[in-house]
Formats: C-alpha cells, structure tokens, sequence
C-alpha cells in the first residue's frame, strides 16, 4: 500500500490491480474502525478520482463485491457501485 500511496503523491496513475489493493484496504481499515458497511460504501466514492487512476479503470470497475470476515463477528457482503466517478464528458464517448 505504500508503493500506491507513494505513486499517488507523486502525481502517477494506478492500475485497475492496485485500485483494487486500495479499496480493500480502505475496507478492511473502515471495518475494523468499526464503521457501519452503509458509510464504508458511501465513504468509498472520496478515497480515488479519474485523474489517479489508468484510463479505463473507471469504467472497467462499475462494481466491486467484498465479503469480510472477523472473528466473532457476522460475515459483511457488500458492493461498491462505481466506486470512481467520471465525468458526464467521458461518459458521453462510451454511448
């Protein structure tokens, strides 16, 4: 994750592989925080934008599935729904 984070920083895109590395992280971390599963999924939308991320990756990631699993704790499905918004420019070359 730090790698990630560094390339972030420094201005470089990631790729759909380490965009996905991200949202686990930011899952797991939120979960163990102890944040309800509904704000973990509206929180997930503010970690990336299209400017930080390869072209393409918003558009191939329009839905992410998680199950996370603790100890004592029930199993938490959930699913991130175009985790990164585009904007209404990109999205008009795609129809």
């Amino acid at each position: 994750m730090a790698l990630i984070k560094e390339k972030i920083s420094k201005g470089m895109r990631i790729n759909v592989n380490e965009v996905l590395l991200m949202y686990l992280d930011y899952s797991i971390q939120a979960f163990h925080s102890g944040k309800k599963v509904c704000d973990i999924i509206n929180d997930a939308s503010n970690i990336l934008t299209p400017d930080q991320v390869m072209i393409g990756v918003p558009e191939s990631l329009t839905e992410i599935k998680f199950a996370l699993v603790a100890h004592n704790i029930p199993k938490q499905l959930f699913a991130l729904l175009r985790p990164i918004t585009t904007t209404r420019f990109a999205l008009a070359f795609q129809q």
